[in-house]
């Protein structure tokens, strides 16, 4: 029974967010929603290649972290009886590595553009 709880609440959770992320790219591409700035430089304007990595690895860390999240869950189910763990899942190492690699792409792409 804890088992198919987990279940439910697993595919609930992924389909609220591809719900929500189906609004944002709808009212991106309708124009709802003000996006200027985001991705380009205060100066020029022009797309700057470090920020849509950042962005890019952001959201994939995300999503990697809650699917981690999901599977310890998951993981858990049977001793559900006990109570919920207090805490979230600890960060893998390679997730770590990974946002802080883009960050550091992401600093060196500001200093290098204010040289």
């Amino acid at each position: 029974m804890a088992a198919w709880a987990a279940d439910v609440l697993q595919f609930g959770l992924l389909g609220w967010f591809a719900i929500l992320l189906g609004t944002l790219v709808v009212r991106g591409l309708r124009g709802d929603l003000r996006l200027a700035g985001v991705l380009t430089h205060q100066d020029s304007h022009a797309i700057d290649p470090e920020r849509v990595q950042s962005l890019a690895v952001f959201a994939f860390v995300i999503g990697a972290y809650a699917l981690e999240g999901m599977e310890a869950f998951h993981a858990m189910a049977i001793p559900l009886e006990g109570g919920l763990p207090a805490s979230m899942p600890d960060i893998s190492d390679t997730l770590l590595v990974l946002l802080m690699g883009s960050n550091g792409v992401y600093l060196a792409g500001k200093i290098a553009r204010s040289l």
